[in-house]
C-alpha cells in the first residue's frame, strides 16, 4: 500500500511539474534541455533613462551616441559602436522607456518597458550587441527579449547569434506562437514580444558571443530589451 501511494505522489509531482513548465511557454527550451535549469550567469536590461529591475544589469543610455555597457557577475554586454550603421535612431535616440504591462512567463515585465532599437533591415557586420568575459570552451543558452512595449504595436525583429561555430541567423518570425519544445534555436512569440533562444553557444578564443539586431522584413525596427545568459556546459 505505501509503495502504490508513493508512485501516485510522485506521478502526481511529476505531471505537475511538467505542468507548470508547460503553462510557462518561454520555459520550453529549458525543459526540453532536461528538465533541469542550467545555471544562469548574467541578466541584462537595456533603457534609455534608468530601469532598475532586480537581478538585471541596466545598460543605460542611447547607444547612437554612446557605447553602453554592463556587468552582471563576470559576464559584460556592450553596445560595441555607435552610429547609424549599428544603432540607427528614429531621429531622437535609438532607445525608449515606456510602461510595460506584459510578463511573458520568463523576464520580468519591468525588464521589457526599457529597449534598445535598430531602424534598419541590414545586420551590422560584426553585431551591435556583445557578450564577453564568457568562459572559453563552456557552453551557452541565451535568451534574448524583443518588445516594443506597447501591446497594440509588437513590432518584429531579427537577430543572429556569431559565436565560435559561426552565425546562427533567425530571420522570419511568424505571427503566430510556437506550441513546440525549444529543441535548438527558435523563436517564441508571446503577448510580451519574442524571446530568442540560442543554444549550445560556444564563445570565441576571446571569451565573446556577438548578436546582430535589425528589423524583420516587412518591418521598420529591430528591439533588444533584456537578455538572460545561461551556462550549460
Amino acid at each position: 500500500m505505501r509503495i502504490i501511494l508513493t508512485i501516485l505522489f510522485l506521478t502526481f509531482f511529476v505531471n505537475t511539474e511538467a505542468q507548470i513548465i508547460n503553462a510557462r511557454p518561454v520555459y520550453r527550451g529549458v525543459a526540453a534541455a532536461g528538465g533541469s535549469y542550467p545555471d544562469t550567469v548574467a541578466k541584462f536590461n537595456m533603457s534609455l533613462t534608468s530601469n532598475a529591475v532586480t537581478g538585471f544589469t541596466n545598460l543605460v543610455g542611447d547607444p547612437n551616441v554612446g557605447i553602453r555597457s554592463g556587468t552582471s557577475g563576470s559576464v559584460t554586454l556592450s553596445s560595441i559602436a555607435t552610429g547609424d550603421t549599428y544603432w540607427q535612431d528614429n531621429g531622437s535616440s535609438a532607445a525608449g522607456l515606456v510602461t510595460e504591462v506584459t510578463d511573458n512567463g520568463h523576464f520580468p515585465a519591468a525588464s521589457g518597458s526599457g529597449y534598445f532599437f535598430h531602424q534598419n533591415l541590414t545586420y551590422p557586420s560584426g553585431g551591435n550587441l556583445r557578450l564577453s568575459g564568457l568562459v572559453v570552451g563552456a557552453t551557452y543558452e541565451i535568451h534574448v527579449w524583443s518588445n516594443r512595449p506597447q501591446t497594440t504595436d509588437n513590432r518584429l525583429t531579427k537577430i543572429a547569434c556569431i559565436d565560435n561555430g559561426g552565425t546562427e541567423d533567425i530571420t522570419n518570425i511568424n505571427s503566430a506562437p510556437s506550441t513546440t519544445s525549444v529543441t535548438s534555436t527558435r523563436s517564441q512569440i508571446t503577448s510580451g514580444g519574442t524571446v530568442y533562444f540560442f543554444k549550445n553557444k560556444v564563445p570565441n578564443g576571446s571569451g565573446e558571443i556577438s548578436f546582430q539586431v535589425a528589423a524583420a522584413s516587412g518591418w521598420t525596427y529591430g528591439y533588444a530589451n533584456a537578455i538572460i545568459v545561461i551556462r550549460t556546459a
